[in-house]
């Protein structure tokens, strides 16, 4: 399991970038052995908020694949209202205080489900769960998948943090002396 912060992804999507090489080197190398990547909601959004201000604008758009909106759905607006809860749906974002899948209920708006007939076929959803639904929609569906990908490895990951976060100690001591 390989944890990737925002400059990982930067330099894997933008070819200009110094360590694209490498990024792209490793990322060949990491899918070839099967080796899973982890990232969190906060890095994501760091990304794509740094494709809309460092590359132009089309390059933007069309790597968060929101290229006809003017700003891509901010993390903010979907992050307290879809949840992980592996005693209710292990593995996948859902509704807060429901049942109801995310992925499933955004598949339903492209099809043309008006706030009425989401809220009548789904009485447990609120006007602000139908907003951060619908702005979490906007994302493209592998950065949905991918949000929140370390929750069902909290404990994996924490310690993995942990190590880097001893190996950086180290490190900056060592450059300190």
């Amino acid at each position: 399991m390989i944890f990737v912060d925002t400059w990982g992804w930067i330099s894997l999507a933008d070819r200009s970038d110094s360590h694209h090489a490498q990024a792209s080197a490793k990322h060949t190398e990491f899918s070839e052995s099967g080796t899973k990547y982890v990232t969190s909601d906060y890095v994501v959004g760091e990304l794509i908020t740094y494709l809309y201000r460092a590359v132009d604008a089309m390059r933007a758009a069309v790597a968060a694949s929101v290229a006809d909106e003017p700003q891509p759905p901010r993390v903010e607006e979907w992050v307290e209202r879809l949840v992980f809860d592996p005693a209710v749906l292990p593995g996948e974002r859902i509704v807060k205080g429901t049942a109801l899948s995310a992925e499933v209920l955004v598949a339903e708006i492209p099809r043309g489900r008006s706030e009425s007939e989401l809220m009548a076929r789904h009485p447990e959803l609120t006007p602000p769960d139908l907003a951060a639904l619908r702005s979490y929609a906007r994302l493209p569906e592998a950065f949905r998948l991918t949000f929140g990908a370390w929750a069902d490895e909290a404990e994996e990951l924490d310690k993995f943090l942990e190590e880097r976060r001893l190996q950086r100690q180290v490190h900056d001591r060592e450059i300190g002396e």
